[in-house]
């Protein structure tokens, strides 16, 4: 592919975090999605598991510590290259609980959140991955996914 691709997609996380029938939604700040409302979630680090992605995102764009991390779905994100910038990431999307004592503040490149119920995020502008997340777990419900224990393997070196 040309144009501003780089040589390999690239990998990113989100969490989708609810709390009495709301989902948590930060509202981007900056880059291209800037004033787009999303799950928390953001680039893999070199060497950082999934789930520790989703929890450093979670903590960095919320200031809430998460547990129990389950893996939802895969996503394809494609921007056609014609396009500026061009770019294609593989998006993990995770489910993960959080404390009902905890405070969500923004924080990294979120400059806004917000908890919304299901029938409040149609008036949101956001991603079309974010709104078909939300229908899915409105329509099959919370339990939907596996802990990530159960779906993913891995080893602790490249020799294992």
């Amino acid at each position: 592919m040309e144009g501003s691709f780089t040589h390999y997609p690239r990998m990113a996380v989100s969490c989708i975090v609810r709390r009495q029938n709301r989902y948590l939604l930060v509202r981007r700040g900056r880059g291209p999605s800037a004033g787009q409302y999303a799950f928390p979630g953001g680039k893999v680090e070199a060497g950082e598991r999934l789930v520790e992605a989703v929890l450093r995102e979670l903590r960095e764009e919320t200031g809430l510590t998460g547990h129990s991390v389950r893996f939802f779905r895969l996503y394809d994100l494609i921007t056609p290259a014609d396009t500026q910038p061009g770019s294609h990431f593989v998006l993990a999307v995770h489910f993960a609980e959080v404390d009902d004592a905890q405070d969500a503040v923004a924080g990294d490149d979120a400059d806004a959140l917000g908890w919304f119920r299901a029938d409040e995020t149609g008036a949101l502008t956001m991603p079309p991955s974010v709104a078909e997340c939300i229908e899915h777990v409105e329509r099959n419900g919370w339990d939907a996914a596996a802990p990530v224990e159960d779906q993913w393997l891995s080893s602790k070196s490249e020799d294992a």
